[in-house]
């Protein structure tokens, strides 16, 4: 299983041999907490050099409108590292990652 720092969820959603996509989804952060989450990429059969894109996306509450959020984003050792700042009160965050498989 993928190292983790956050209580995040990882769906593996596009399981086939040239890409991969897996969403990753966390818990609330509190303004001007920042939550990080290191899942390494192997473990899900993405290659650390093909990753397409990260989408961000955040919800302000619980079934609270939907809006896009910018991560930061770094990949060190085949590790990828997302980490955001709440800038308010967030519900949850929700990272969509593309890759090409290994």
């Amino acid at each position: 299983m993928a190292t983790i720092t956050t209580s995040a969820i990882i769906l593996e959603l596009v399981p086939n041999p040239s890409e991969k996509e897996i969403i990753i989804e966390t818990g609330p952060i509190l303004i001007g907490s920042t939550d990080e989450s290191q899942i390494t990429l192997s473990d899900y059969d993405i290659a650390p050099e093909g990753v397409i894109s990260i989408k961000g996306y955040e919800m302000s509450s619980t079934y609270g409108i939907v809006t896009t959020n910018a991560p930061i984003t770094s990949i060190i050792g085949g590790v990828l590292t997302i980490s955001s700042t709440g800038v308010s009160t967030i519900a949850k965050q929700i990272y969509r990652v593309v890759g090409t498989s290994l």
